[in-house]
């Protein structure tokens, strides 16, 4: 089935709501392959190991064989095999990219409806409202208490975890949750962006990919962001650290967030269907976007530079498997992806937990051994603990809406 550009508000979007919490749920299980398999420096128990499946050595690196064997056979010096876990590992870091320009993509369908930026701020009030209850129900739940059992814990970095504005794993109770802050800014950013939008792509593209992109160009080529030790550092140095930090986290992911809100904004989603369709049957278009998926896979593994790449192969990755996909919603793998997709932020935070502070915790993760059962076990630990968190969150909910409707003024928060 092919969608058309919208010419009336009759029509059929080509991105449904529906359709992006799937795409959360492939997100997650692509972060998912990325923090177990992909990279080396995750590990923080060094004799952990996995058994693999072999396959073609796309990525053309060595640097994590010391943390797998293959199922059968062996590696050969040559380098010429490598393991699956490997190579979709390396892939999953596009993960990161479909979850911030999802979330651009959904947060300017959710908000620009509003007219005024007074209007825009109080819907991203109550969706902020709602993250941060669901994210310290889980700091409060797990994480605090896992570090104290752990003897990690300190007042100054509960204080830093809260919003864990330092991009850290020394400093954070749960590994990963630095996008925590960084969603934060976005939302805070999001309607003073929407309504600066010009109605010329192109416009929009330079503004709000581009330049930010080269702001973070800049502050690397100036040096980086060194981490700031919040136990020796002085509040002053940290404060500074933390707003540098800051800025240079938002640059440096927010062209993709924008990227999705121009996707929207401009409908080019649509756009490119409507180019699809030039091709005359639905089989050859189907061909046609397996193919480019094919061509994505291969080319994140060879030719990676994050942001100014990943804005090419997102919209394809999202464009090629939404058409693929259709209206076949109602299949069992599709409705177990949406169920990741709708649980993604707490097995985000949940997976994190055993990737920061201590090892103690991650050999239960590579139990199984097997690449594929610990992926499996994973997502199924990750899952039933998401489930409750969530149910917990939920009974939090109108308590702090009551308190912000009280303290903030949030009218019809729930």
């Amino acid at each position: 089935m092919s969608y058309h550009k919208l010419n009336s508000p009759k029509q059929k979007s080509f991105f449904t709501k529906r359709h992006s919490v799937f795409f959360k749920g492939l997100a997650i299980i692509l972060l998912v392959l990325h923090h177990l398999f992909g990279c080396r420096t995750f590990l923080v128990d060094p004799d952990i190991k996995w058994v693999g499946i072999p396959f073609f050595n796309i990525i053309g690196s060595n640097e994590a064989r010391g943390a797998a064997a293959p199922l059968f056979g062996k590696f050969k010096e040559s380098g010429g095999m490598s393991l699956l876990g490997f190579e979709l590992g390396d892939f999953g870091k596009l993960g990161l990219s479909l979850f911030i320009f999802i979330s651009g993509y959904g947060i300017f369908c959710a908000i620009s409806r509003y007219r005024t930026v007074k209007e825009m701020y109080r819907a991203v009030a109550v969706r902020l409202k709602n993250f941060l209850v669901r994210w310290w129900v889980i700091l409060a739940l797990i994480a605090v208490p896992v570090a104290i059992c752990l003897k990690k814990f300190s007042f100054k970095l509960l204080l830093v975890n809260i919003l864990p504005v330092i991009c850290d794993f020394k400093t954070l109770f749960i590994g990963f949750s630095w996008y925590v802050w960084v969603y934060v800014m976005f939302l805070l950013a999001a309607p003073a962006f929407i309504k600066l939008m010009s109605k010329n792509l192109w416009q929009n593209l330079a503004a709000f990919v581009l330049l930010p992109y080269v702001f973070s160009v800049v502050i690397d080529k100036l040096g980086g962001v060194s981490f700031a030790d919040v136990n020796t550092r002085s509040l002053f140095s940290v404060a500074g650290f933390i707003l540098l930090q800051s800025f240079y986290n938002f640059c440096t992911h927010f062209p993709l967030f924008a990227l999705g809100a121009i996707f929207a904004k401009h409908a080019l989603f649509e756009e490119m269907d409507g180019l699809l369709a030039q091709i005359r049957t639905n089989t050859y278009r189907k061909a046609v976007c397996a193919l480019i998926l094919i061509a994505v896979f291969l080319l994140r593994l060879k030719a990676n530079f994050f942001i100014i790449t990943d804005a090419v192969y997102v919209p394809l990755f999202v464009f090629c498997t939404e058409y693929l996909i259709g209206n076949k919603t109602k299949g069992k793998a599709f409705v177990f992806v949406s169920l990741l997709g709708y649980y993604s932020l707490e097995i985000w935070l949940i997976h994190g937990v055993f990737f920061a502070m201590t090892s103690v915790l991650q050999p239960i993760i590579f139990w199984p051994r097997y690449s594929v059962l610990i992926f499996v076990w994973c997502i199924a630990l990750c899952l039933g603990i998401a489930w409750s968190m969530h149910k917990i969150a939920d009974m939090v909910q109108p308590y702090v809406s009551k308190f912000c409707r009280k303290i903030l003024g949030l009218r019809g928060a729930k």
